[in-house]
């Protein structure tokens, strides 16, 4: 192949091996939050919209997922259909090469990310 195209494949594969790990990192936050959820519930909280807008809910939920996980700067935005079938978790976090990420992540595991 020519020169220019080879790299042109090298760098899209390496991009595609990025997504995949900023993919896992998100999946292991949604792992930490779906427990966190489940023992919430368990000391009889009630579990919805609201509860990702109380600080102190987030600020103790993102200390537990840097501590599970050893995922720095992990932000919440907008959550949405908390509890439901259809909940969906804007998370924003570091990963370990360093980049800003910003991911959805859905109930039923699908998640998107996007890197600056």
């Amino acid at each position: 192949l020519h020169k220019a195209i080879r790299r042109q494949r090298q760098m899209c594969i390496r991009d595609r091996s990025k997504k995949t790990r900023y993919i896992e990192e998100a999946h292991s936050i949604y792992t930490v939050i779906q427990t966190e959820e489940a023992r919430y519930k368990a000391l009889g909280n009630e579990l919805n919209d609201d509860t990702y807008k109380n600080t102190e809910y987030k600020k103790e939920l993102t200390e537990t997922i840097t501590k599970k996980t050893g995922i720095q700067n992990v932000t919440f935005g907008t959550c949405s259909h908390i509890g439901k079938d259809n909940a969906e978790y804007y998370v924003n976090f570091k990963s370990d090469d360093g980049k800003n990420v910003y991911s959805v992540i859905k109930r039923n595991k699908d998640i998107t990310v996007s890197v600056n």
